[in-house]
């Protein structure tokens, strides 16, 4: 927990664990418009702002901002932050372990099943703190539409943890739900 205090992403961590509504994101989701980027309600025009961010998941909105790097090596980085490097295919089911810069969520599990030991090294203590940082950003802050992959992206800032806390993590949280929202309005969208 010292690690992941140190990011300042603590309130992820406390945020209930509860069951998505997929009706009532349905719902919710039919009412967004791309021009506004609001939902219209029978009764109001409702945005999501930074403050919403801020105070529900408890992380920062106003320090650096977050910007990605998209042209790495992501299983050297998955070798170097998480102790595990994936290979390219799942071996007999002729199926994608990484693609770009997301990885499958039951290969990541299946990395980490184990708790760490009492006597391990602090370098394994931060890759499980990378592991869990990743999978609750994954699940809570990047999330999309193919539900079984987390996104890489934000391990990069995770290199040194204490680095994390920086970052404007709302900022960049609130625009990719704002694109992945938009994006899924098109007609092409699957």
């Amino acid at each position: 927990m010292q690690y992941i205090d140190a990011t300042g992403f603590t309130g992820l961590f406390k945020f209930p664990n509860t069951e998505v509504n997929h009706t009532f994101i349905t719902a919710l989701f039919e009412q967004w418009r791309l021009k506004t980027h609001m939902f219209h309600l029978p009764h109001r025009e409702m945005g999501i702002t930074l403050q919403n961010i801020k105070v529900m998941l408890g992380i920062p909105v106003d320090r650096l901002p977050v910007t990605w790097k998209t042209d790495i090596t992501w299983s050297d980085v998955c070798r170097d932050l998480l102790g595990h490097q994936p290979s390219l295919m799942i071996p007999n089911l002729n199926r994608s372990i990484l693609v770009g810069a997301r990885v499958r969520y039951k290969w990541l599990d299946a990395q980490f099943t184990a708790p760490p030991t009492v006597d391990v090294g602090d370098e394994v203590v931060q890759q499980h703190t990378r592991y869990h940082l990743l999978v609750w950003m994954g699940a809570m802050l990047f999330m999309d539409k193919l539900t079984d992959w987390v996104s890489l992206l934000p391990l990069q800032f995770l290199n040194l943890i204490s680095n994390a806390r920086q970052y404007s993590w709302g900022c960049v949280a609130l625009a990719w739900l704002y694109r992945h929202l938009c994006s899924a309005l098109k007609k092409d969208a699957m």
